[in-house]
């Protein structure tokens, strides 16, 4: 190699070791660029979340929540939506209908005159009948009474006697049991207080609405009923917070089936049953499980839409049980009703002083409110 070769050889070595720093330098310069746009970009996302939160959060109420009613204010709506189409009242052309006389009353009283003004007295064979008018009302509430003759017998061959129908002498039926309110106070809540001595859901049957707590589907003496309300509140919640879609059309159609006569729905039962799969399955497109990722312990966090979802697949036949048994109402709301006071004053209280003077409270209590049902 020559001097000339050996000199242009350096120079291109020297070039590369100058050009390569630089060309890794411009690189980093445009990556840096490109992270600080980004950055901006993601802290003014940031701040518009933050906000958003905000706004949600002021947003909360007890139609999309857990919150009690009394939270709302003066802000408080109906229970359920009310339909805004026209004008109030009878529509024009309506034929309109009211309470009509029956042919054969129940009771008839007769309405006579005493006397005139001046003195004279009418008699009977003289009185006319002149109107008739009918008075619509509930019987007062009366027991039947049933008596259970008991006979026994002893079995020759092993000896055991036929087990008795009705446990005491003298006792309630399932009718009283059912339309009474039963109230009691314990120490724990949960399956420890539902299974204990003082609860009465392993001794009831039947069917119970309740709002879908998992304590109580733990008990299979009875049917399940999910309530309605509790249903729409979560619906209501998810809408408007915009990330669930299938919500607003599962709500409109759990409200077409609660305004939907029921003879209709007993027509139209596979339909209802096939436009709930059908809702469902579009939530599941709409918002898939989550997968667990690999390495990570404990059970993974899942969207409030997905576990309303999932809730709504796994008890199908507990949502739907008021659309095809007309004894089933669509909600819960006398249980929550007669709850309410009662968490009102632990509240105003500051719960109680003890936990004797709460098992004085609930028997009046619960006296008060079943009287009240007179």
């Amino acid at each position: 190699m020559t001097c000339f070769e050996v000199k242009l050889q350096d120079r291109l070595n020297t070039d590369f070791i100058i050009s390569e720093p630089l060309k890794r330098v411009s690189f980093l310069e445009k990556g840096f660029v490109q992270l600080k746009k980004e950055n901006t970009r993601l802290k003014d996302e940031n701040v518009k979340l933050r906000y958003r939160i905000l706004e949600l959060e002021s947003r909360v109420n007890s139609k999309n929540s857990s919150r009690p009613p009394s939270s709302d204010g003066y802000n408080k709506r109906p229970a359920f939506p009310k339909k805004t189409k026209g004008k109030k009242g009878g529509q024009k052309g309506h034929k309109g209908s009211t309470l009509q006389q029956v042919v054969h009353p129940d009771e008839v009283v007769r309405c006579l005159p005493e006397k005139c003004s001046c003195g004279h007295e009418f008699s009977l064979s003289k009185l006319i009948l002149s109107e008739k008018r009918q008075v619509f009302d509930l019987p007062q509430p009366k027991l039947i009474v049933t008596e259970y003759q008991v006979h026994q017998a002893t079995c020759p061959v092993c000896g055991e006697i036929n087990p008795e129908n009705v446990k005491a002498p003298v006792q309630y039926g399932n009718g009283v049991k059912a339309y009474i309110t039963m109230l009691d106070v314990h120490y724990n809540r949960g399956k420890l207080a539902l299974k204990s001595d003082k609860s009465i859901l392993d001794r009831i049957n039947g069917w119970f609405v309740h709002d879908s707590w998992s304590s109580y589907f733990s008990f299979n003496n009875y049917k399940h009923a999910m309530c309605g309300a509790h249903i729409l509140r979560g619906l209501q919640g998810l809408i408007e917070s915009g990330q669930s879609k299938w919500a607003k059309t599962f709500k409109l159609f759990l409200m077409s089936v609660y305004d939907m006569p029921f003879t209709e729905r007993m027509k139209r039962k596979q339909q209802i049953e096939a436009r709930f799969r059908l809702i469902c399955n579009l939530g599941n497109k709409i918002e898939p499980p989550l997968r667990k990722t690999p390495g990570k312990r404990g059970r993974y966090k899942q969207t409030k839409g997905r576990n309303l979802l999932e809730r709504l697949i796994k008890y199908q036949s507990a949502v739907l049980a008021f659309a095809f048994n007309e004894q089933i109402p669509f909600t819960n709301n006398l249980a929550e009703r007669n709850i309410r006071p009662t968490k009102i004053k632990q509240k105003m209280s500051n719960s109680f002083r003890s936990f004797k003077g709460a098992e004085s409270y609930c028997p009046n209590r619960r006296v008060y409110i079943n009287c009240q049902k007179k």
